[in-house]
C-alpha cells in the first residue's frame, strides 16, 4: 500500500516539473529571445552612436588616451549584431524553419558561441584598459596602445574560433530539430559546463571586481581632485588637470554603463541557460520513464 503510494505520488510530481519546464521553455523560446534582441539591439545602437561621435573623440585625445579601447568597442559591436541577428532568427525558428536544417544548424549554433566568448573577454579587456587608466593614469600613453588593443581583440577572436571548432561535429539535424547528435550527447553535456564556466562565470567574477575597484578608484579621484586645486599655484596647470580629470572621468563612467549593462543584459539568459542544463537531464529520465510505461 505505501508503495503504491509513493508511486502514485511521484507520477504526480515528476509531470507537474515537467510541464513547469515546458512553460519555461516557451517563455524563453518565445518571449524572451524576442525582448533580448530588441534590447541589445537598443543597446548596441546606442554605443556605436556614442563612441562615433566627433566630439566624443576629440574629448579621447583631449585626455591623451590613445583610444586603446576602440578596437574591441569596434569588434564587439560586430559581434553583438552578428549574435543579435541569430538571436531574432533563433526566435523566428518557432514559427518558421530557419536554423533546423544541415550547415545552418552547425554554423549559426558555432557563431553563437564564438560570440559569446568574444563579447564576454572583450568586455573584460576594456574595463581591464579603464582599471589601468585610473589607477596608473600618467603610464596610459606609454602601456596602452591602438596597435596592441588590436593584437589582442583579434587573438581573442582566433582563440575563440579555434576552441569552439569540435562544436560542428557534435551537432546535427535529430528529429528534424538543431540538436546534440545522440552519439556525442555526454560530450556536449559536460561541455556546455566549461563553457558556461568560461564564458559566464569566471567573466562576471571578474568584470564585478573590476568595477568595484573602479567605482572605488573614482570616489579617490574627486577627493584628490580637491586637494589639488589647493596645491596646485600655477592657474593654466590645475585648469589642464581638472579638465583632462573630468574628461576621464566621463569616459570611465561610461565605459563602467557598457560593462555594467553587459552583466544585467546577459545575467538572465546565462542563469536560464544554466538552469536548462542542469535540468534537461531530469527531462530526459522522465521520458525514458513514460516510454517504459508506455
Amino acid at each position: 500500500m505505501l508503495s503504491m503510494t509513493n508511486s502514485s505520488m511521484n507520477n504526480e510530481t515528476i509531470p507537474l516539473s515537467h510541464y513547469f519546464l515546458d512553460g519555461f521553455n516557451f517563455f524563453f523560446n518565445h518571449i524572451y529571445l524576442l525582448l533580448l534582441t530588441i534590447i541589445g539591439s537598443i543597446g548596441n545602437a546606442f554605443v556605436i552612436i556614442i563612441f562615433c561621435q566627433r566630439a566624443f573623440r576629440t574629448k579621447i585625445g583631449s585626455i591623451g588616451s590613445n583610444m586603446s579601447v576602440y578596437p574591441f568597442l569596434f569588434y564587439m559591436a560586430i559581434s553583438d549584431t552578428m549574435y543579435l541577428i541569430i538571436l531574432f532568427c533563433l526566435w523566428l525558428s518557432n514559427y518558421i524553419n530557419v536554423l533546423h536544417r544541415p550547415v545552418i544548424c552547425q554554423l549559426t549554433l558555432y557563431v553563437t558561441y564564438v560570440c559569446n566568448f568574444i563579447n564576454a573577454y572583450y568586455t573584460i579587456a576594456f574595463t581591464a584598459q579603464r582599471l589601468f587608466a585610473v589607477i596608473h593614469p600618467f603610464r596610459v600613453s606609454y602601456v596602452l596602445s591602438w596597435n596592441r588593443s588590436r593584437c589582442l581583440s583579434l587573438s581573442i577572436i582566433i582563440f575563440a574560433c579555434l576552441i569552439y571548432s569540435y562544436l560542428p561535429f557534435l551537432i546535427g539535424i535529430v528529429d528534424g530539430k538543431c540538436f546534440s547528435r545522440p552519439e556525442f550527447r555526454w560530450v556536449n553535456k559536460y561541455m556546455d559546463i566549461i563553457d558556461s564556466i568560461m564564458v559566464f562565470l569566471i567573466p562576471y567574477i571578474i568584470i564585478i571586481t573590476m568595477n568595484t575597484i573602479i567605482l572605488t578608484s573614482l570616489r579617490r579621484m574627486k577627493h584628490d581632485q580637491h586637494q589639488f586645486l589647493f596645491r596646485s599655484h600655477s592657474h593654466l596647470n590645475r585648469r589642464r588637470e581638472i579638465t583632462r580629470r573630468n574628461a576621464s572621468r566621463k569616459i570611465t563612467k561610461l565605459l563602467l554603463t557598457v560593462s555594467t549593462s553587459y552583466l544585467v543584459i546577459c545575467a538572465p539568459y546565462a542563469s536560464i541557460h544554466t538552469w536548462r542544463l542542469l535540468n534537461i537531464e531530469s527531462r530526459q529520465r522522465f521520458s525514458s520513464q513514460s516510454n517504459c510505461k508506455s
